[in-house]
């Protein structure tokens, strides 16, 4: 049920994109999971949470922003609360898998998990950095455009603040 609402989602989301605007191949790597089913369990649900925090936190901003057309806020908003409803069920679900499965976990296996979920949340943050997304608006060296973007001291602690959250969690 958790898979189809979040494809379902995906579904709606990219066919407006490909109706208005156009959808950006992901840039995200397939990272592999450990064969250990509790811990693959523990990085699936930490990397979901992760996702859904960071989108979450641009649904609330621009439910908020007068900029924007008011049927774009009330999708945000929807959203918002669907993803309300999802991010509880994500912390109640780590939470157990934590609880139930880490105590027989080495340091070196919590060590792996937590490096895995960081590297995740990078690769999700440099899905906002796009190059192509630069080219396409057509500014000169995209690639050197988005390393100073990722690089700025401003985008730096506006990952920070809209990742918070989630780390704390």
């Amino acid at each position: 049920h958790f898979l189809d609402e979040e494809n379902k989602h995906s579904v709606h989301f990219g066919q407006f994109c490909r109706r208005y605007a156009r959808v950006y191949p992901s840039r995200h790597v397939h990272m592999s999971d450990p064969s250990d089913g509790a811990e693959s369990d523990v990085l699936f649900f930490a990397r979901v949470l992760a996702f859904e925090e960071i989108v979450d936190r641009y649904n609330v901003v621009q439910a908020r922003d007068e900029r924007l057309h008011p049927v774009a806020r009330q999708i945000n908003a929807g959203h918002h609360a669907d993803e309300a409803r999802h991010l509880v069920f994500g912390r109640h679900v780590l939470r157990e898998l934590w609880d139930r499965d880490s105590a027989g976990w080495d340091a070196a296996t919590r060590h792996r998990i937590a490096i895995g979920l960081e590297q995740f949340i990078d690769a999700t943050w440099r899905e906002y950095y796009n190059p192509a997304v630069y080219a396409d608006a057509g500014l000169d060296a995209p690639w050197d455009v988005a390393r100073e973007a990722w690089a700025s001291p401003a985008q730096q602690a506006h990952r920070a603040r809209m990742s918070a959250r989630g780390r704390a969690f």
